[in-house]
């Protein structure tokens, strides 16, 4: 279903008139959540610790 500016309402904006809408919204957002989830996930394990080899060496350049 369409606003009448022809662009896609949520699912949750529609009246319930069919379950795989509601669903598929349901879904979308699980995906979402799960995406944002993995995606802090691997930067806590990827990029934070070479950003705390950084910080040292630049800590350690600026002391002697």
């Amino acid at each position: 279903m369409a606003c009448s500016m022809g662009l896609p309402l949520p699912a949750f904006a529609v009246s319930a008139t069919a379950d795989a809408a509601s669903s598929t919204y349901m879904t979308k957002l699980l995906k979402n959540v799960f995406c944002a989830g993995l995606a802090s996930v691997m930067t806590v394990t990827f990029i934070h610790p070479v950003d705390v080899v950084k910080t040292r060496v630049q800590v350690a350049s600026n002391a002697g």
